[in-house]
């Protein structure tokens, strides 16, 4: 446990920036002591985050090599989704809940299930409808990111798809269980008459296909990572940006 709790978010937030630089010895052992804290429950929305944030940047680069079991980040970042609003929350807590996402899923394309990724995307989906405009531009960046990486997430804009048994259930705090592949993103028919354009339009763009070229597809200056859409379209100036014609 922390000596000093009141300095918990300021050593979570080191160890998430430097978290490239730690020596792979230790790996094993932060890792714990973040299953810990967080299965103890005394941490911060935030902190919560950044504790995430920063096991799934270890994995993500010389910590791929471990043999360490993820399955209790996913479903803490899982349910944590749920909690994370406008304007209860900052942009930066939302962007770090995104960054969290794109290092557990995009980044380890190839160890994720098929049931967890349609999860996340279908809740991130539902995280756009909870968030300013720039909140939500950077949730529509990377279920595109999603979209593309994953072509089984496809079923989840198609109303008509077949599905198999049971029934989807979001309360549920494991991903792997929720039968997402039994519901759709309705979520788009919202967001395509969202105030702000830039949000409706990358909603079209992922209900279209994420396509590369035609009038559905996304010019240069959207072409961003989702922390930079929701840094770049932050409210803090009490203005729009880009402003609204």
């Amino acid at each position: 446990s922390f000596p000093k709790p009141n300095l918990r978010g300021s050593v979570l937030a080191a160890r998430s920036g430097c978290a490239h630089i730690i020596n792979i010895e230790f790996f094993s052992d932060l890792v714990n002591v973040f299953n810990e804290l967080l299965a103890g429950g005394g941490l911060s929305l935030r902190d919560s985050l950044l504790a995430i944030s920063t096991v799934f940047a270890i994995l993500s680069g010389q910590g791929e090599s471990l043999n360490i079991d993820p399955t209790s980040f996913y479903q803490q970042l899982y349910s944590a989704l749920f909690f994370i609003d406008w304007p209860s929350c900052s942009p930066s807590t939302t962007a770090l809940a995104l960054r969290a996402m794109h290092d557990m899923l995009v980044k380890r394309r190839k160890k994720v299930s098929k049931a967890r990724v349609l999860a996340f995307t279908k809740r991130l989906s539902s995280l756009a409808l909870q968030q300013d405009h720039g909140g939500a531009a950077g949730c529509m960046v990377l279920l595109r990111a999603l979209h593309t990486t994953f072509p089984a997430t496809a079923t989840l804009l198609d109303p008509e798809h077949e599905v198999g048994s049971g029934v989807f259930d979001p309360t549920l705090s494991d991903p792997e269980h929720c039968c997402a592949s039994n519901t759709t993103a309705w979520e788009h028919a919202v967001l395509a008459s969202h105030y702000h354009p830039i949000v409706s339009r990358l909603s079209a763009h992922v209900v279209a296909g994420c396509p590369t070229s035609g009038e559905a597809s996304l010019p240069p200056a959207l072409k961003m990572r989702e922390t930079e859409v929701v840094a770049a379209s932050s409210m803090q100036e009490m203005a729009f940006n880009p402003p609204v014609e």
